[in-house]
């Protein structure tokens, strides 16, 4: 009897699991064994690059190499990824973070939509969402689109899950997360907010009532509590590796010096919609939700807080935004990583047209539909390339639209709707297969990613202190591979040419900086130096690397830029000279000498803001609060011989900004213009070359350096001085 009652109760758990879930668990691997391109970046483009990078070396990019780039703080993205590279391999730990979001996206979105349309109906918008190609390059390649929309949408379903639940304080916490999650993936979802708010009010109001002032008050203090710990967390461990606490700071800025420019990118007028083919599935979302509106508040269909009527016309809000935002010169319509934002509204808004009461088929005819579905979609990855498929794409995307948009009319307006319901899914279908978001080419998107790890590995065990400059010809066969290395460590703040051995006039070079040429010839290095030799300059190698994996073949060429006529670098050590200046000699060992820490000097000004104090452990210094204020000077020093020397200043305990130079020994014009570090609470080195004569005398000065915001001073402690000279032969 027992026995009976528990296989009773199994059954009737059973009978209660979703077999939606088990679909859309096994939804994206089928697609990844059509394809698997959309899960690995592209060599096109740029940005993905960047955050990758981010992945692979987050601590160093936010606190020593590329402090307040805006990249770096969109930590809701970031964080994920660099912890799981940190845990698993490169391509692992792509997987884990990509479909990870997938499913959170997926899943919210058929969350919110059982409730409006049913399980049946919501599971196949889930799928069409789910294999829609525009948003598997938005999950599946390395830019914050993806993890944008995916807060998003996690946020509208924890909104939802509190309007319905008699104890919505943590839903109310955990929807605050996902809004703040949201919005320190991109400042400009910023003009999606307000739709939040009023998605949970629509649920919960009841007219101008203390019901509805306490539901208000609950939003604005338990969401609250989700956006205060999100930006603590955030920020606690941002400053833990050594950025700032207030880690948004950069993108805010950046927001504010482009908000009023134009984006050099934007072209005007509508030429460029030819092409744009990710426009087509929302401009038919448009049409058929604004028609779905209409029609249905003729014939009074929608009931109250009726979430069809919600959904239709949050998407029309959202379109109505980029289209707004368009016709001021913005990307929103042009950018299909901008347009990726409104593709889950879209899809909310095109599950509610298309609800079918799917609950009176039959389940077996219903399983097979859907079945068919989800092969059709996830195969029509296979055709694009296909010769008819190529023939239709000359005709552009808009026949296939418009086709589609009468399809969706007669929807709204017919009451045998399944033969216009496969109309529909077959011009779906047909855009899938002929105007699909580009991928990398098929199979080759785990290669290409294991030679990029490997290269930006070599990059990252010749790099010192300041990042390595990036030398190369984009218009060589690897050119694309080469750009997306470079992209690895931020691009234009790492450069010095794509067009080797060209040198740009606004990327220039100087004596001692170091960089790394990525070429696949044998000439590179010789055309370098010719380029160099007008400046005066050579590039000596330290250090080379090759790739060879794949049938993919380049050399990397570690280089420091140093004067022609120059034999090698030695250590130096410092001698006094009685009251004269101390000299710059050859050390006798190895090692270059530790200059005596007692010989550092304050530099006084009217106000006493700050202060010098010689220990044991090192120099301590505050800095003035001036914003480029000198704090403290080493010197006089004096060159035994003519050379280029290189002075490296070893810190502690940065908090906020310094700056390491030399000046003349009048002190009167800098001899070596400082080079900056910002840093809270980090350790560091700086280095300053400078071309100095025999007899010449220097004076070297560490100082405050705030380049932004208001004057505050800095701390720092020296722990050490040291000296090298290449002298002339």
């Amino acid at each position: 009897m027992e026995e009976v009652t528990a296989s009773a109760a199994w059954k009737s758990k059973l009978s209660r699991l979703d077999p939606g879930v088990l679909v859309l668990l096994l939804l994206p691997w089928l697609v990844l064994i059509f394809s698997s391109a959309w899960i690995y970046n592209a060599f096109v483009g740029i940005d993905q690059w960047i955050y990758f990078g981010y992945f692979l070396n987050y601590p160093r990019y936010v606190s020593e190499w590329f402090p307040d780039r805006y990249y770096g703080t969109r930590l809701p993205w970031v964080l994920p990824g660099y912890v799981l590279h940190a845990l698993f391999d490169p391509k692992t730990a792509r997987y884990v973070l990509h479909l990870g979001f997938y499913y959170i996206a997926v899943f919210s979105l058929y969350g919110l939509l059982r409730r409006a349309i049913g399980s049946r109906a919501a599971l196949l918008a889930s799928v069409l969402f789910g294999t829609y190609s525009f948003f598997l390059g938005a999950i599946g390649w390395d830019y914050v689109d993806g993890a944008g929309l995916t807060y998003n949408l996690l946020a509208l379903l924890c909104l939802d899950r509190a309007a319905n639940s008699k104890c919505p304080r943590l839903w109310l916490v955990a929807s605050g997360t996902a809004v703040a999650a949201m919005f320190y993936c991109n400042a400009f979802l910023v003009v999606f907010l307000p739709v939040l708010p009023i998605f949970y009010l629509y649920q919960v109001h009841q007219g101008f009532t203390r019901p509805t002032l306490f539901a208000m008050l609950r939003l604005a203090l338990w969401g609250g509590v989700g956006v205060l710990l999100t930006t603590v967390a955030l920020g606690t461990v941002n400053y833990a590796v050594g950025g700032g606490f207030w880690f948004y700071a950069p993108s805010l800025d950046f927001v504010r010096s482009h908000t009023s420019k134009t984006n050099p990118f934007f072209a005007p007028g509508w030429h460029w919609a030819v092409r744009a083919t990710w426009l087509q599935l929302p401009l038919i979302a448009l049409i058929a939700s604004s028609l779905y509106v209409v029609v249905g508040r003729l014939r009074r269909t929608f009931g109250p807080r009726d979430l069809r009527l919600f959904f239709a016309l949050q998407y029309l809000t959202y379109a109505g935004i980029m289209m707004a935002w368009h016709l001021s010169g913005g990307m929103g319509l042009q950018g299909y990583y901008y347009n990726s934002y409104v593709i889950p509204s879209a899809f909310l808004a095109i599950g509610c047209v298309l609800a079918t009461r799917f609950e009176g088929w039959p389940a077996s005819v219903y399983w097979l539909f859907l079945l068919a579905v989800c092969l059709a979609f996830a195969a029509s990855f296979k055709l694009t390339y296909l010769g008819l498929a190529v023939r239709i794409r000359e005709f552009g995307w808009f026949p296939i639209g418009m086709v589609m948009g009468i399809g969706l009319v007669l929807y709204s307006m017919t009451r045998r709707r399944w033969p216009v319901l496969l109309l529909i899914l077959s011009c779906l279908w047909l855009c899938q297969v002929v105007f699909r978001m580009d991928f990398p080419p098929e199979k080759s998107g785990a290669a290409d990613l294991a030679r990029v790890v490997e290269s930006a590995k070599l990059v990252r065990a010749h790099t010192g202190a300041d990042p390595l400059k990036f030398w190369y010809n984009a218009n060589e066969p690897l050119g694309a591979e080469f750009n997306a290395i470079h992209s690895v460590y931020l691009w234009s703040w790492s450069m010095v040419s794509r067009d080797l051995p060209a040198i740009l006039p606004a990327y220039p070079v100087k004596m001692g900086d170091s960089g790394v040429i990525l070429t696949s010839r044998d000439d590179a290095l010789e055309r370098a130096n010719r380029a160099l030799s007008p400046l005066n300059l050579e590039a000596r190698l330290f250090g080379t690397g090759k790739i060879d994996r794949d049938n993919v073949q380049y050399r990397l060429l570690f280089f420091r830029l140093a004067a022609p006529g120059t034999a090698e670098e030695i250590p130096l050590t410092l001698t006094a000279a009685g009251a004269a200046a101390m000299k710059l000699d050859p050390s006798p060992s190895s090692e270059a000498g530790l200059f005596p820490i007692q010989q550092w000097i304050y530099c006084k000004y009217p106000l006493t803001d700050g202060h010098m104090d010689v220990r044991p452990d090192g120099v301590h210094v505050t800095t003035h609060a001036g914003r480029y204020s000198y704090a403290a000077k080493f010197g006089p020093i004096a060159a035994v011989r003519s050379g280029i020397y290189r002075f490296v200043l070893e810190y502690e305990h940065l908090d906020g900004a310094l700056r390491f130079g030399a000046l003349s020994g009048d002190e009167t014009h800098w001899l070596v213009q400082p080079s900056a570090a910002e840093r809270h609470g980090g350790n560091g080195t700086r280095e300053a070359y400078a071309p100095l004569t025999a007899g010449e005398q220097a004076f070297l000065m560490v100082g405050n350096n705030v380049g932004g915001g208001p004057e505050h001073s800095s701390t720092f402690v020296i722990k050490s001085l040291r000296a090298y000279a290449a002298f002339s032969k």
